[in-house]
């Protein structure tokens, strides 16, 4: 399957599609998109290639899971400096892992 590169109106820098190195434009906003917090034709387009992607929908539910996972088993509230350690570490797994892809 091949990928194009795709560039946003608002966000020149956001490449969608995989470019040798993974696919960065997707990996960096999957947090905003789980929450919708995105513009819509971003949403559409991340979407899309969720749909033809399967190494970055592998990674979505990754991280689907793990924030299941912490809430099921999380009886107190998490302090927020905790969740701002726990969303860097995840956020530099990611990078991580799209250097790998």
């Amino acid at each position: 399957m091949s990928h194009s590169s795709h560039d946003h109106g608002k966000d020149p820098d956001v490449t969608i599609h995989r470019t040798g190195g993974g696919c960065p434009g997707v990996l960096q906003h999957l947090s905003d998109y789980l929450e919708k917090d995105m513009e819509p034709q971003l949403l559409d387009e991340i979407e899309t290639h969720l749909n033809e992607c399967d190494d970055c929908r592998h990674c979505l539910d990754e991280i689907r899971g793990t924030i299941e996972f912490i809430h099921s088993n999380t009886h107190s509230p998490i302090p927020d400096e905790q969740k701002a350690g726990i969303r860097d570490r995840l956020w530099t797994a990611l990078q991580d892992l799209s250097t790998e892809l």
